[in-house]
């Protein structure tokens, strides 16, 4: 898999976005949706091996610390 994530703060949001390898060269920088990157911080995303589940760290409500650890299923 040749996928790349990375956040960057959107004027104070830290929001998750991606890219993949097309060929040799990335593709287009998306953002990912706002159920994944929406109003609170979403940090250091991670695909598991399979790609089917996106996990990422946010400090979202419904938490137990100020940052958890959480999962999006594809």
């Amino acid at each position: 898999m040749n996928f790349l994530i990375f956040y960057k703060n959107d004027f104070g949001n830290d929001n998750l976005y991606y890219s993949e390898l097309e060929g040799n060269k990335w593709g287009e920088i998306q953002k990912f949706s706002k159920t994944i990157s929406g109003k609170d911080n979403e940090r250091h995303g991670s695909i598991s091996k399979d790609g089917s589940t996106l996990y990422f760290v946010s400090n979202r409500p419904g938490g137990f610390g100020e940052y958890d650890i959480w999962y999006s299923v594809k």
